[in-house]
């Protein structure tokens, strides 16, 4: 360097660890960070190393991976594990990869099936089948195959799954799991028809399977299948008396078929099973008083609906949707729409609403009625009254003061479809 810089060269020379890592924190200059971590690299420094891969700009970290190499390979191994997964900068992460792709340290496999996890988590879903890329390489039997297909499916990446499947079951046709993941992942891509298909074929290998026997049932549901869902149901709770999803999946069938009572006669046999279990898991108490909360709501029996969604709640207070669908049922209630229709419609109605204010809720509004504010185009919601009254008094509000046709022809809120229709309004505000 100048007279007017600090002298590397010489740091280095008297293994200045301490003013080389100094001058690296706190010398903004490019040319001199990237020349203090290549004295970092000849002194095969790991300490400094490891502080020039998180400095702040890119080149010096992409410059300290390239210095890896001097030291100790399994703790360069770590310190590239670590950025594969953290680092959002894409020239440092691809840096990485490529020097992670050198090693023979270890179990490779492992450890980029460690790293495509970690990134599926962090939903950093194309840096993951990167390395399920690598993991394949390493290992391409079918167990590698079927195992990243379902780490992808369990994360919702059911388009990035589907290869994977289809190449397993190219491997493996006598394999039920190829058919199942494929008929989940078109499941997920709402390609009910062929997803049934394979389903079906996964079933007649193994008719005992009760994850592929709980995807049919699904495509059932979605096909409006009600006969064959309770008659798949029956069949799984032969295999397995205790399997408490097949109960409640039984009594939504039943439900949807008019059949009101038997529905209910399932959930109170999965409840017994439940109670005859040495721990009770809340989770297993929180789905089926979901769903006796909706059969109650599909018979009208208001009183016993509120009760079984607030039993939910109990069971797991942090319920979001237990929660909507408890919220969802009296603003239903308070605008005479909870026992209209057929039973059906009550249930549709029920769930439409619930499922649009847990997507408010997951879009970032506070509450639901911003939503609904935002939705239908009210500039502002102090028109409603108070902002700080509840949602059900805010919407007691817009039902009053509102008429009916300042919501023609709009249907963004499930609520909204409903109201010029099927609700009276007076003519002028009080």
């Amino acid at each position: 360097m100048s007279l007017f810089g600090p002298n590397i060269k010489k740091m280095k020379e008297r293994k200045d660890v301490e003013g080389l890592i100094k001058e690296l924190n706190t010398n903004k200059d490019l040319k001199v960070s990237i020349e203090v971590v290549k004295a970092l690299r000849e002194l095969k420094h790991s300490n400094g190393l490891m502080k020039a891969l998180r400095n702040d700009n890119p080149e010096v970290r992409v410059e300290a991976i390239s210095a890896l190499d001097s030291i100790d390979k399994t703790e360069a191994t770590k310190a590239l594990v670590d950025i594969l997964i953290t680092e959002s900068i894409e020239i440092v992460w691809q840096r990485a990869f490529k020097a992670l792709s050198t090693f023979t340290t270890g179990d490779m496999r492992k450890i980029w099936i460690h790293i495509a996890t970690e990134l599926l988590k962090n939903k950093t879903y194309q840096n993951a089948l990167i390395c399920f890329g690598k993991v394949e390489e390493i290992s391409p039997d079918k167990e590698t195959i079927v195992g990243i297909g379902g780490a992808l499916m369990d994360c919702g990446k059911d388009e990035d799954a589907l290869p994977y499947f289809k190449k397993f079951l190219n491997i493996a046709p006598e394999d039920e799991r190829g058919w199942g993941g494929i008929a989940s992942c078109l499941l997920g891509l709402k390609k009910y028809e062929e997803a049934l298909n394979y389903a079906k074929k996964a079933i007649d290998i193994n008719p005992k399977n009760l994850g592929v026997r709980d995807i049919l049932s699904s495509i059932y549901l979605k096909r409006e299948e009600y006969e064959e869902l309770a008659l798949l149901s029956r069949g799984t709770l032969q295999i397995n008396s205790k399997d408490l999803k097949s109960y409640v999946t039984l009594s939504e069938a039943l439900s949807l078929l008019g059949k009101m009572n038997e529905a209910l006669s399932e959930l109170k046999k999965a409840l017994e099973v439940v109670h005859q279990q040495e721990w009770m898991k809340p989770e297993d108490l929180n789905i089926i008083h979901h769903q006796l909360g909706i059969v109650y709501a599909m018979k009208g029996e208001r009183d016993k609906a509120l009760s079984h969604f607030q039993e939910a709640l109990g069971t797991l207070p942090n319920d979001e949707w237990a929660r909507q669908l408890k919220e969802s049922y009296e603003i239903l209630d308070i605008i005479g729409l909870a026992l209209k229709g057929t039973p059906e419609e009550r249930r549709g109605r029920l769930l439409g609403l619930a499922s649009q204010r847990t997507e408010a809720r997951e879009r970032g509004y506070n509450n639901a009625t911003e939503k609904v504010v935002a939705e239908i185009g009210i500039e502002d919601a102090r028109l409603w009254g108070d902002s700080s009254l509840s949602d059900l008094n805010v919407i007691k509000g817009m039902l009053r003061f509102w008429p009916a046709e300042y919501f023609n022809g709009v249907n963004h809120i499930y609520l909204v479809k409903f109201l010029d229709q099927q609700i009276s309004y007076p003519e002028d505000r009080d």
